[in-house]
């Protein structure tokens, strides 16, 4: 008997350590009607899911959601347009994370709006010591002073993930403390710059277009570019345009990368040339190429002569899931055939 109810204290000790899912509807039946009360009983691994409808600040707080250092999930259930947290030009942060937050904590699906400063704020908290370094993802911050802003000294490192930032009026994203940006786009910002990225920051897969400010589309010091296109900006004080490189630090890297059709500059400073850049005057109509079970971006004459599939101008790899290669294919045209051994015999003989 006392084997059995050892077993049965084990299994309750279990039970309760399982994560809990918390609902929140707006105007319907849920756990909560507000996201903060939701946040304020949930427990760290807990996922807060939140309905389509448009969340306001809770009280008088100067803010809608703050995740109070939890590792916790707040996903929205609907898309971005529909599930919309409103600071109503009453909150100073329309999200805030300030007291520790890890990459566990994560806020997804959401547009972001109405902020008197900023759209999210990324903390390291009052005193400096509590480094947050939540991740992001799919959200829409738009219509904000400032769309992000990230503060910090300390070495961890911030993720924004399939973001767009857009028509925010100061600048579009500060990134004061290294940070990852993956699959983002930055565009139609005005104000200071459309993004700065402080040194070490890493960003992938981003577009950065169309922001119209005074120092256009980036402002870096070391940050490293890999497979991102930088276009149509404007520097309206002449200094900067595409990439401004900040001369009190390194230089930083491009990978893959565009920079073009940008006004006064390219790229307005030094860089470091990884390889596989096109910095021009003008955009050349590349898109993405699926060939071989990979991608690259090319002109559509090239990726067709490589019996590629070419998905459009403007089109990224980031966005497409290219098939595996066909065993067998040996001269990629997409059909194993008497021509794939054909080239096999043509070869055949020992490798130089």
């Amino acid at each position: 008997m006392r084997h059995l109810v050892a077993c049965v204290i084990v299994l309750g000790l279990a039970g309760s350590s399982l994560a809990d899912t918390w609902t929140v509807d707006d105007d319907g039946p849920a756990d909560f009607d507000n996201i903060q009360s939701a946040i304020i009983l949930a427990s760290p691994g807990d996922t807060v899911l939140v309905a389509p409808g448009t969340y306001t600040r809770l009280f008088l707080n100067n803010y809608v959601i703050d995740l109070m250092g939890k590792p916790i999930s707040v996903r929205a259930t609907g898309s971005p347009g529909k599930t919309i947290l409103d600071g109503e030009g009453l909150c100073l942060n329309v999200v805030q994370c300030s007291t520790g937050e890890i990459a566990n904590t994560r806020i997804e699906g959401f547009t972001i709006t109405g902020g008197s400063s900023s759209g999210i704020l990324i903390n390291e908290g009052s005193n400096g010591s509590v480094p947050s370094w939540p991740t992001i993802i799919g959200c829409t911050i738009s219509g904000n002073p400032q769309g992000a802003k990230v503060l910090g000294t300390s070495s961890l490192v911030p993720e924004f993930i399939d973001c767009t930032i857009e028509n925010n009026t100061a600048a579009g994203i500060y990134l004061g403390l290294a940070s990852s940006l993956t699959g983002c786009t930055i565009r139609n910002n005005t104000g200071d710059y459309g993004m700065f990225a402080n040194d070490n920051s890493v960003i992938s897969d981003c577009e950065i277009t169309g922001n119209n400010c005074a120092y256009g589309g980036v402002v870096c010091g070391s940050a490293v570019f890999t497979r991102c296109i930088v276009s149509g900006n404007t520097a309206l004080t002449g200094i900067g345009g595409g990439i401004r490189s900040n001369p009190a630090s390194p230089d930083p890297t491009l990978s893959e990368t565009s920079v073009c059709d940008n006004v006064p500059n390219q790229v307005d400073g030094g860089y470091i040339d990884a390889g596989g850049n096109t910095i021009a005057e003008e955009c050349p109509p590349t898109g993405a190429c699926c060939t071989n079970g990979g991608c690259v971006a090319a002109l559509e004459e090239d990726c067709l002569a490589f019996y590629g599939t070419w998905h459009g101008v403007g089109t990224t790899c980031y966005e497409q899931n290219c098939p595996e290669p066909c065993q067998g294919d040996v001269n990629t045209d997409g059909t194993v055939d008497v021509l794939d051994l054909l080239d096999v015999i043509s070869a055949w003989g020992p490798c130089p």
